[in-house]
């Protein structure tokens, strides 16, 4: 995921935060209103869930209830937590 946010980002402040204009919303993302979006077709990989990190595992996860429009209470009161850094 490091890679995703240094390509959508830029800037870091080191290994855990982020400064440019994406890592600062991300301070507040979890504070602004749902709002409506448009569904994208498309289909996620077939991928083996033991391969994945805990970081890999929530994106998943995220990406599978936006495209069932259908979000568990347990994923709804997940906190992701801080990012991890793979290196």
């Amino acid at each position: 995921m490091r890679h995703l946010f240094e390509t959508l980002d830029v800037q870091t402040n080191g290994p855990k935060s982020y400064s440019g204009n994406f890592g600062k919303a991300l301070l507040t993302c979890e504070t602004l209103p749902v709002t409506t979006f448009e569904i994208i077709d498309g289909e996620l990989p077939k991928t083996d869930r033991r391969d994945l990190s805990k970081d890999q595992m929530y994106l998943l996860e995220i990406s599978q209830a936006l495209r069932l429009v259908n979000c568990s209470d347990e994923l709804a009161r997940r906190s992701p937590g801080t990012l991890s850094h793979s290196r």
